[in-house]
């Protein structure tokens, strides 16, 4: 399905730089949920990775769990449309897979690694508006709010995978550019989202009074 114009629900097979095989993840448009959204997709990474592409049949996509908290991403057709992704097809899953994550972001802002000493904010359904201030420990756990790049994801998810089987990411990366110095810090300091409890899934915990 390559260059086939990607809606809410299509099923996105990702090639995995560096691991080798592939994964699979969820495009929903968030503009379709929201029309006041600034962001306008949301994906869902499945936990799952296979040396050969599989057919839609073969996937068992409410039965995985995740690998990443939910992202925002931009740039989706484009890496469809040169043929990098591949759509296999659409299925819209249960709602608890692909509602909108609480974000976190810093003042100032980090560059490759948190900054603890910074005033730190969470924030819902990707609004600013919505900003609240946070102690570091109840985010930590949370995306940064911010598209990443469709074209730069795979590398991610290839670093969290590797990370999942206990290998060495430096093996795989050398860390010369600036996108996998950061991923590098998030996947090694931000647990797998399955491995997260349900409380902490793409939520702030909550202060203590």
């Amino acid at each position: 399905m390559r260059g086939k114009k990607v809606k809410s629900g299509d099923i996105i097979q990702i090639p995995l730089p560096k691991y080798g095989g592939f994964t699979y993840a969820q495009y929903i448009d968030l503009i379709k949920l929201n029309s006041q959204s600034k962001y306008p997709s949301l994906m869902i990474f499945f936990n799952i990775v296979s040396m050969k592409p599989l057919s839609s049949k073969e996937l068992l996509l409410d039965s995985l769990d995740l690998i990443l908290c939910p992202h925002l991403v931009g740039g989706v057709q484009p890496v469809i449309n040169r043929g990098e992704w591949t759509i296999v097809d659409n299925n819209l899953i249960s709602d608890k897979k692909y509602s909108v994550p609480e974000y976190k972001f810093s003042s100032p802002s980090s560059m490759i690694e948190d900054d603890v000493t910074a005033q730190w904010f969470c924030v819902s359904n990707c609004d600013i508006l919505t900003k609240r201030l946070v102690a570091y420990s109840q985010v930590r756990h949370l995306e940064t709010l911010g598209a990443v790049g469709a074209a730069l994801i795979s590398t991610k998810l290839a670093m969290a995978f590797i990370k999942e089987k206990g290998a060495n990411i430096k093996d795989y990366f050398e860390l010369e550019d600036f996108y996998e110095k950061v991923f590098y810090w998030q996947v090694l300091n931000i647990p797998a989202y399955y491995k997260q409890s349900k409380e902490m899934q793409g939520k702030a915990i909550l202060a203590q009074p």
